[in-house]
Parts: C-alpha cells; structure tokens; sequence
C-alpha cells in the first residue's frame, strides 16, 4: 500500500512540475450584499506570444443562499481592435431535489466552464478584457461569493 501511495505522489508532482504556471488565475470576491445587473467585473490580461495557444475558464462559487437552480454568466472577451467574443454560459448549481452541485466541501459549492473552444490562439499582442456580468432576471443575487478565472497557456505534450 506505502508504494501505491508514492507513486501516487510521484504521479501528482510530475503532473504538476509538467504544467506550466496560469497565465492568470483569480478569485474576485462578490460583495456581501449581492451581486447587481450593473457591475461588470473587468480582468485585463497582456498576451505576449501570439503562437502559443491558450485555454480559459470562468467559474463561480455559490452557497445555499443562493435561491434558484440555475446562474447565467455573460462573458466578452475585448481587445484594442473592439469585441473578440461574447456567450452565455448556464450554470447548473442544484439538482432536482436542492442538494447543491459543484466541488467543495461543505456550504460553498465551486463550478467552472471553458471560455470559447479550447485551445484557442490570440490573434495580435496586447491588452485582451475580459468582462462577466451576472445574466439573472433579479437586478441583485445574493449566494454567489466568488467569480473564478484562469488562463493557461497549453504545453506541448
């Protein structure tokens, strides 16, 4: 069994050290108050290297204040040249039966979803927005702590 467990370990580490660093990664905290219609939350992210390509992903973490069974995320994402991309993506955040959806232990729940095509490549240097506005019919939602993002740069395997 102690040699299952350090291959494992090795598995994981080699996992790990062979991944290249996000480019960018960040939890932004919602306000206790809620999340309103009109705040746009902005993430500016210079990209350097045209050649490489890319994965993104956006994500929330909900707790049981939270009071439907589903979010809607609006994503654009924007550069000096105008609109690059722009989707809707729905998060499931409870089944049938309330019991919330999403990795975490405990009350709060964390809920990811890939920006575009995965792998995708930019296509100039510079300065790329990418901007999330809650998409509920209610102006304020309340049980959503956290928005997620992460950009990747992919590895040659």
């Amino acid at each position: 069994m102690e040699k299952i467990s350090r291959i494992a370990l090795l598995a994981l580490i080699l996992t790990v050290a062979c991944n290249k660093a996000p480019l960018y990664e960040a939890y932004i905290p919602i306000h206790d108050d809620g999340w309103s219609q009109d705040s746009i939350i902005e993430i500016e992210v210079m990209i350097e290297d045209t050649s490489v390509a890319y994965t993104a992903f956006s994500g929330i973490r909900h707790n049981p204040n939270y009071p439907y069974r589903n979010f809607y995320l609006f994503r654009e994402v924007s550069s000096e040249r105008g609109l690059e991309y722009r989707d809707t993506v729905m998060f499931v955040l409870s089944d049938n039966l309330g019991k919330r959806l999403g990795d975490g232990l405990g009350a709060t729940k964390e809920i990811t979803a890939p920006i575009g095509q995965a792998p995708f490549k930019f296509g100039e240097r510079g300065v790329y927005t990418f901007r999330f506005t809650q998409g509920m019919r209610p102006e304020v939602i309340r049980g959503i702590e956290d928005l997620y993002f992460r950009i990747n740069p992919v590895t040659e395997e």
